[in-house]
């Protein structure tokens, strides 16, 4: 991450006044910026920052400067725009403001008071995100499922809103390089599960669920990405699934969702930037007032406090996981709608502690809202949710405005 604080300063100024209130700048702003540069007062020192930015936090040290404000947005990186009370920084920064919004600007402005450093983490991070969906190269093995009838019309809003890069790989080229990993290269994986409870599973099954992963990772290197999606139900001719290595993926920071649903994989990898913790990608297996029941067969290790290894829950092929969630815990859900742009997202709590079906896949986590989350089935945008520990909504609440998304928060949470 570089977050870059950029003191922008007219020419004609009081400079006592100025290092007076930059000062103060830096008390508050310090600890949420990684860099800074001096006092900024032309063009030119706008054209010589550093590129290879994530987020600007233009520091408004004075009236005059709507020019240089206007400029620094135009970095191609998201921008914080810190305003003050004297000196006439609030004048210029609302001058440029709607000026940087017609342009489509991904901009916020916010005041120096005692709690902003707070509020543009927040957006800092929101703006990480960004960054991140912005241009990602995606790896497609295969199209999406057909079941998909929605969610697989979104390709081409996704590709338009984030400017995706999408890397188009067929299941059956998946499939026959499972036939050139040898056992050996599985190995050192297969002791990781040694004191796993398998259910149902062979270590033969084992061995062949990890060569998935290996292929997949490989594939990931090689198109130089770390965000993939594959149509796992054409495995199961070959006796295997992909669930155990979408989850191992997920462990080590890549973004990797099944059923080639792209909507909820560029969910998945909006919530993973910006907590920086694996996501769970499920179906909607049940709203019952202020209650969700979110299943899937594809839960990162990490996100649970024990598992075991069973089959795949609708082929009773290959290896799944059944994770025991941490009851109690918070947790974010959210889903992005390309075609319909909006970012819906609510923070719940974890209501189980281990399966409570054994008519839904895997992995079941059973939340709670604060309020009513039927606005899930009462308009309905796609299946899959995506869930990750921790409450994430008012950076997603940043995100869709930086996307030009409504924003539609469950539960009034």
């Amino acid at each position: 991450m570089k977050f870059l604080l950029v003191p922008v300063v007219s020419k004609l100024h009081d400079h006592r006044a100025v290092g007076e209130v930059l000062l103060k700048y830096h008390r508050l702003l310090d600890s949420v910026v990684t860099d800074m540069v001096g006092k900024v007062d032309d063009i030119s020192k706008i054209r010589e920052l550093p590129q290879d930015v994530d987020a600007y936090v233009a520091a408004v040290l004075t009236g005059g400067t709507e020019h240089l404000i206007t400029e620094l947005s135009r970095r191609n990186a998201p921008m914080a725009i810190v305003a003050h009370g004297t000196l006439n920084s609030l004048a210029a920064a609302v001058e440029a403001l709607p000026l940087l919004k017609r342009e489509g600007r991904p901009v916020k402005l916010f005041m120096l008071k005692d709690n902003v450093s707070k509020k543009v983490e927040v957006f800092l991070k929101a703006a990480l995100a960004y960054r991140v969906l912005k241009g990602s190269k995606i790896v497609l093995v295969g199209e999406p499922s057909p079941w998909l009838v929605y969610s697989s019309r979104q390709l081409s809003a996704l590709r338009e809103l984030l400017g995706l890069e999408f890397i188009k790989l067929s299941t059956d080229e998946l499939i026959s390089k499972l036939q050139e990993v040898g056992d050996a290269e599985v190995s050192e994986l297969s002791r990781f599960f040694m004191h796993a409870e398998l259910v149902g599973v062979s270590e033969d099954d084992l061995r062949r669920a990890l060569k998935v992963y290996v292929i997949l990772k490989s594939l990931l290197s090689q198109h130089g990405s770390k965000v993939l999606t594959v149509r796992c139900f054409d495995l199961i001719r070959a006796g295997t699934t992909a669930c155990l290595a979408l989850s191992l993926l997920n462990n080590e920071g890549y973004v990797a969702g099944c059923e080639g649903d792209v909507p909820a994989l560029a969910t998945m990898a909006a919530l993973n930037s910006i907590s920086g913790s694996p996501a769970f990608m499920g179906n909607i297996s049940w709203v019952d007032g202020s209650r969700v029941l979110i299943a899937h067969c594809t839960v990162p290790t990490k996100l649970v406090g024990r598992f075991k290894l069973k089959t795949h829950f609708e082929s009773g092929v290959g290896v799944s996981i059944e994770g025991w969630p941490r009851r109690g815990e918070e947790v974010t859900l959210a889903r992005l709608d390309a075609l319909n742009k909006v970012l819906r997202a609510g923070r719940a709590v974890v209501i189980n502690e281990g399966p409570i079906s054994s008519y839904a896949c895997r992995t079941q986590f059973l939340i709670g809202f604060k309020g009513s989350a039927e606005l899930i089935v009462n308009e309905p945008i796609g299946n899959h949710y995506v869930l990750t520990p921790g409450n994430w909504v008012k950076h997603l609440k940043y995100l869709a405005e930086l996307l030009k998304l409504k924003f539609q928060e469950l539960a009034g949470s």
